[in-house]
């Protein structure tokens, strides 16, 4: 194709060697006929000028007709493609270029051109159908059409292209070249538009070899790592051309293998999660709503697949070993599709209750797991007691629920007792007459919780049509897993304003720009004989070549501080406008305190404006971005403290974030939970000395922007992490002391140090993280952590050691504020302490992992004030950290280890632990034998 270019619209001058040549009179047939007999350069400007001269040019534009309709059809046809290479050269027939403009701008030239499009178009297609043909006349033969097939999705699936695309960008940028970026280069676009590719093959009249090919590219697309963007895009667009019956969906599912479409099935139960991310505490008539949608999609996923509904049956009972987490939107979907199947519905309670009692799976299941386990018994119970009395009230008393919920009401959790409990009455009422029902007299079984929990028994879910779910999918935003904004910024339209600096001096604040700099100061200065003389410069001559600033290009539109949070999340994604930007990111955190208590704005924006927040990226390159952003992150965690820290929780393993922004989740939410808990450690007078993150943010191998963002993403927890350290050792040395200086009897203490004493004591304070530390910040983090190890391993770039450190002190860091009165502490001791154990062995290849355990169970040992209750609950643990903490102080001692930091808080495990095996010595080994 050649160039198309837009000539303005200019008048026409002859060239000045050519003018005032006589041109001679042509008819309009002989003008015809002289440009289809291939007429000269000389000849067709000789033409030319005469069309534009003489009476022809307004004959041309008149109404068409068929004389000036061959004339334009003439020039368009046989013309233009003679002398196209001729024009295209911008400089030596620019003057013919614009005759030839001249006569096209009429409605018989414009039609003439349109014309001439179209036909080439059809052209062009039925060139592109031979070539389609004549592919397939040469792979007639069915193993060469597969084996290119197999090549072809080798190349598209693999991400072979993507990550080309995107070096030979990283190149150009390398070499000073300016590039835009490609769709190609971006793992995420390249996913969607493979999608809709894939979805093309699903069509209504789609044959089954094409749902065969459509499977094999999906299921190789997973390896590019975004197959909850697949899903998204593949369900959007498969269910719009599927027809009313959603049969293309059934079609391509059971094109799949055995085991991709579990595959698959799992990937669109994640997809739901996040589509309809409700919580058993939301609005019923939200979480019906979106159950009938959800089970319209899941239901042509599973159809009458018995695999599938046996992998149905496997996901709900054996979650623990999967990272699969449900919602109650997805878990009531999942039963809903086996209602119907009897036998399956009572194998999916009998396997149900067996875990619940399970008194291994009570001790160290995350208790997000536990509790979903017991919302499905429930749901279950309701649908079979509807259906078959008889067989619910045989289940209701077999041995498996009776010492199941035995095993419940004998655990030290309080959470685990309460959904012994609440699961227990809830059944008895269906099968127990009313004189014999299972009933405990505890006010927490009368909650809204517990009430949530009941009404499960009673769930009337339905399916909704197709056409319901494409429009919600047509009016709802992609339901993926949080990412940064890689958007760069784009080039202004504005002109940007410039300030000239002297050599050696600096900006001025933003404080001292918007309000003024301090008042002038006089300096005097005394001359001495030692003092040399200073000869003053003269003052500079003014520039003559420097001219004078253009006041049309200043900038007079100063930002003004956000007022609401609409105008703040506005501001941060201004990747264009500096201090509209800075000024944004400076006012979050007080905008953000100041509306936690005033309307309901903050809340509906909460995860809107975390996502903001966490994936904002750093375009001006601002000192102290990363301190701004994390205390906006800690101010919202504060403000909404359940739906921030669930958001939180669920991106940090699930968003498709950097280190760094990783890093900032998991200091906002253990800052967070300090300052919710009333223990706020700023770290303005703390000797954190330097940063655990020292050995990475020193690294010389990692890029110096990301050892920056390291350095600071971290600093604020670990300035907290040293003032918890110091306020847990410290007693151990003055203790120490204390026994150096002499006996007790030979020390006094006046009146006033003990009144003194008294006066500074810090008054109590109302711990509301206590209210929200096992639901909202602990247990989520600790169920997707095993989830994700199960899956991954610790090869997951969330088990390294840059991560780990920060995630372990996070969790110790709750349960330091979470204080020693909190009710869920025998619940989350059990799962971290079991975090802690399984990483002995990893630790000791890396020094900050081992350091972050060793303080982890520091503090663990510390909140745990009820000491004969950890010595029943976890006599095996205790034995076990306290020999382990022995061996690392061999190993110190001996130079097999280094780090005095490690030797302080090994000697502090192993001092805190002979304290509690001593004192319950007996005890302890008493308990021991049933290991």
């Amino acid at each position: 194709m050649g160039k198309i270019e837009v000539l303005e619209d200019l008048p026409i001058h002859p060239k000045p060697e050519e003018q005032g040549e006589p041109k001679g009179k042509l008819s309009l047939d002989g003008i015809i006929a002289t440009l289809s007999n291939q007429p000269s350069a000389d000849e067709l400007r000789g033409i030319l000028e005469g069309l534009r001269d003489g009476p022809n040019l307004s004959f041309i534009k008149e109404v068409p007709n068929s004389s000036n309709t061959r004339l334009v059809s003439t020039l368009l046809s046989h013309t233009i493609s003679n002398f196209w290479d001729l024009l295209a050269e911008e400089k030596t027939y620019s003057y013919e270029k614009r005759l030839f403009v001249e006569f096209f701008r009429s409605i018989t030239g414009l039609g003439a051109i349109v014309a001439s499009l179209k036909t080439n178009c059809a052209k062009g297609k039925n060139v592109l159908l031979q070539m389609h043909k004549t592919i397939l006349a040469h792979l007639k033969d069915e193993r060469t059409r597969k084996a290119l097939w197999r090549e072809y999705v080798q190349l598209l699936g693999s991400g072979r292209i993507p990550s080309a695309v995107a070096e030979a960008e990283d190149l150009l940028r390398e070499g000073g070249l300016e590039s835009q970026g490609s769709w190609l280069g971006d793992g995420r676009e390249y996913s969607r538009w493979l999608s809709r590719r894939i979805a093309t093959f699903t069509g209504t009249e789609s044959r089954g070899d094409e749902y065969i090919a459509a499977g094999q590219l999906w299921t190789k697309a997973q390896s590019l790592g975004y197959s909850d963007l697949l899903t998204d895009s593949l369900f959007r667009h498969i269910l719009f051309t599927s027809g009313k019956d959603g049969s293309s969906v059934e079609a391509f599912v059971r094109a799949l293998p055995k085991v991709d479409q579990r595959k698959f099935l799992q990937t669109t139960v994640t997809w739901l999660s996040r589509l309809f991310p409700y919580t058993l505490s939301s609005k019923e008539e939200d979480i019906f709503r979106a159950i009938s949608l959800a089970s319209s999609i899941l239901q042509r996923v599973v159809r009458d697949d018995d695999s599938l509904k046996d992998h149905v049956v496997d996901m709900v009972t054996k979650s623990l070993n999967s990272r699969q987490i449900f919602t109650v939107v997805t878990l009531r979907t999942l039963l809903l599709l086996l209602s119907k199947d009897n036998e399956r519905m009572q194998t999916l309670l009998q396997q149900s209750q067996e875990q619940f009692g399970d008194k291994l799976y009570i001790k160290h299941a995350p208790i997000l797991h536990q509790e979903q386990l017991a919302q499905a018994e429930l749901i279950c119970a309701g649908y079979i007691h509807r259906s078959q009395k008889t067989a619910l009230f045989a289940l209701g008393r077999s041995s498996a629920h009776i010492n199941g919920i035995s095993n419940r009401l004998a655990s030290t959790s309080q959470k685990a007792r309460w959904l012994g409990m609440v699961v227990g009455m809830a059944i008895s009422k269906l099968i127990d007459k009313p004189e014999n029902k299972m009933d405990f007299d505890d006010d927490e079984l009368k909650s809204a919780e517990a009430k949530k929990y009941y009404s499960l028994l009673e769930v009337k879910d339905s399916v909704a049509p197709l056409e319901q779910v494409n429009d919600y999918l047509k009016h709802s935003k992609p339901a993926i897993a949080p990412s940064p904004r890689a958007a760069k910024p784009e080039k202004s339209t504005q002109k940007p304003v410039t300030r000239r600096l002297e050599p050696g001096s600096s900006p001025k604040p933003l404080r001292e720009r918007l309000i003024g700099g301090s008042s002038p100061q006089l300096i005097k200065l005394f001359d001495s004989p030692d003092t040399p003389h200073i000869t003053p410069y003269a003052k500079a001559d003014s520039d003559p070549d420097e001219p004078e600033p253009d006041p049309t290009l200043v900038n007079r539109e100063k930002p003004r501080p956000p007022v609401y949070i609409r105008n703040l999340i506005a501001g941060l994604n201004d990747s264009e406008n500096y201090d509209r930007h800075k000024l944004m990111l400076e006012s979050a955190e007080g905008l953000i305190r100041r509306k936690a208590n005033f309307g309901a704005e903050l809340k509906d924006r909460t995860e809107e404006l975390l996502s903001v927040l966490i994936g904002m990226q750093d375009h001006f390159d601002l000192d102290n971005f990363s301190e701004l952003r994390q205390k906006a992150v800690v101010a919202m965690t504060v403000a909404e403290p359940s739906r921030s820290a669930q958001w939180l929780a669920r991106s940090f393993f699930e968003g498709d974030y950097s280190i760094s922004q990783r890093l900032t989740i998991l200091s906002a939410m253990g800052l967070g939970a300090l300052e919710l808990s009333g223990l706020k450690h700023d770290g303005s007078t703390s000797n954190a000395g330097p940063s655990r993150q020292a050995k990475f943010a020193d690294d010389k191998s990692i890029p110096k922007g990301v050892r920056k963002a390291l350095a600071s993403s971290s600093r604020p927890l670990n300035m907290a992490v040293s003032a918890v350290e110091r306020q847990i050792i410290e007693p151990f040395a003055l203790k120490a002391a204390d026994e150096v200086s002499g006996p007790d009897s030979l020390k006094v203490r006046t009146f006033s140090s003990k009144t003194l004493a008294k006066r500074q004591r810090p008054k109590p304070k109302v711990n509301d993280f206590a209210k929200v530390v096992a639901e909202d910040f602990f247990f989520p983090l600790t169920a997707r952590w095993w989830g994700h190890i199960q899956a991954f391993g610790q090869k997951d770039i969330r088990f390294s050691p840059m991560i780990l450190p920060i995630f372990l002190q996070t969790l110790a860091l709750m349960v330091e504020a979470a204080g020693p009165s909190n009710v869920s502490l025998p619940q989350i001791t059990s799962e971290l302490w079991d975090i802690l154990l399984s990483l002995r062995a990893s630790a000791m290849n890396e020094m900050v992992v081992l350091e972050a355990v060793l303080f982890s169970i520091l503090v663990l040992l510390e909140a745990n004030q009820d000491h004969r209750r950890l010595v029943s609950s976890h006599p095996k643990e205790l034995v076990e950290t306290s020999q382990w903490a022995k061996d690392i102080l061999d190993k110190v001692e001996n130079g097999e280890l280094q780090g005095e930091k490690v030797g302080m808080l090994a000697a502090g495990v192993y001092v805190k632990a002979q304290e509690i095996v001593k004192e319950f010595q007996t005890e302890l080994f008493g308990n021991m034998i049933d290991f």
